[in-house]
């Protein structure tokens, strides 16, 4: 409940300062519509109700609204990413954001609907769709962000998906889509269609369509490369080791190659894909532990070719030549991408077979 002394007063009652820092508290003072002007002054490149919505303050953000503070595209943004923001989105929403703004992110336009599709936020995506959102913009498409994500959550990626389907779009029936959906219950049906589902390998194209507005490839959205492989590389490498144990469960080959491209590179199995990861923390040996338990070969050779991105343009590859697993993750081109726990795994590994 806000408190007004007088029509053109409000009483700001303790909370995170906004326009100073988060870790001092607001005086309590009152300011009038003149005072309330200071608001539009800039700290740290953040205007107060910008930095009120960053760091999740309803309260201060309503009472920042409600002093005259304008809702710009890069705070409303700032508010779509996580879905503990629901309630501050809905403020600014009242106050007359657009639901449709575009702002630009590294130089290139960024719709709101793809705060919650970078982050996989579903409930923040429900409700920007529920609010007239369009989920497919001249910009790309919702969908084409939620695949090619380098967030490693499977249940947050399917409720999204599942919240674009609701919203009319079209998802593939196909099993690297029921891969993304971690639907253990859809890849059965593809399973019983062609028993092969598990043991054939899947084109970059078929996991990644590009008709969804995919580029390929997608160099963020792995880390070891997803061409070529089963359905268990993809499982790895997308950090979902409930899928992975069911898919080893039904026969998957926790050893199967992936496929030899024209000049050689190729054969890694999904042991690769755990000892470089994008899934957080990297201290993870759930994973790991699952493929090594199931039998893994920890002296398997594959040579492989990283795309990198483009701003690497110069360098436009990362090359792996016939190394094991091992090996691969202590020469891997990102040292911060490496899970330092499969590491001790694997060469606790090796050394118990010597």
């Amino acid at each position: 409940m806000i408190r007004t002394r007088s029509p053109d007063a409000i009483r700001l009652p303790p909370v995170r300062s906004v326009w100073h820092s988060t870790q001092q508290s607001l005086d309590g003072s009152t300011f009038d519509a003149k005072t309330s002007r200071r608001l539009w002054c800039r700290h740290n490149h953040y205007r107060p109700l910008e930095y009120a919505v960053t760091h999740g303050k309803p309260q201060a953000t309503q009472l920042l609204l409600e002093a005259g503070s304008r809702t710009d595209d890069r705070t409303l943004r700032a508010a779509s990413y996580a879905d503990a923001n629901i309630p501050i989105m809905e403020l600014l929403l009242r106050s007359g954001a657009d639901v449709n703004s575009t702002t630009t992110q590294s130089g290139r336009p960024y719709p709101l609907i793809f705060g919650p599709s970078n982050t996989l936020a579903p409930r923040m995506l429900e409700l920007l769709i529920c609010r007239g959102a369009h989920p497919v913009t001249e910009h790309g498409s919702a969908l084409a962000l939620v695949l090619a994500n380098n967030n490693r959550d499977a249940a947050r990626k399917s409720a999204c998906l599942n919240v674009l389907e609701q919203a009319g779009l079209a998802l593939p029936d196909s099993a690297p889509m029921a891969a993304h959906r971690s639907r253990t219950d859809l890849l059965q049906a593809q399973l019983d269609r062609d028993p092969g589902t598990l043991a054939r390998r899947y084109a970059e194209e078929e996991i990644y369509p590009p008709e969804l507005g995919i580029e390929l490839p997608p160099v963020y959205a792995f880390v070891t490369p997803l061409r070529g492989v089963t359905l268990l590389h993809m499982a790895i490498e997308w950090g979902d080791p409930d899928l992975a144990r069911w898919l080893l469960d039904q026969g998957a080959d926790v050893d199967a190659p992936a496929q030899i491209s024209s000049d050689g590179f190729g054969s890694w199995t999904p042991l690769y894909h755990a000892m470089v990861s994008l899934r957080v923390p990297r201290s993870q040996t759930d994973l790991v532990s699952l493929l090594l338990d199931r039998g893994a070969d920890v002296n398997v050779t594959a040579s492989i070719r990283k795309p990198l991105p483009k701003q690497n343009a110069t360098i436009p590859y990362a090359e792996f030549r016939d190394v094991m697993p091992l090996k691969y993750a202590r020469e891997f081109v990102d040292p911060d991408l490496v899970n330092q726990a499969a590491v001790q795994a694997v060469g606790a590994a090796i050394s118990g077979t010597q």
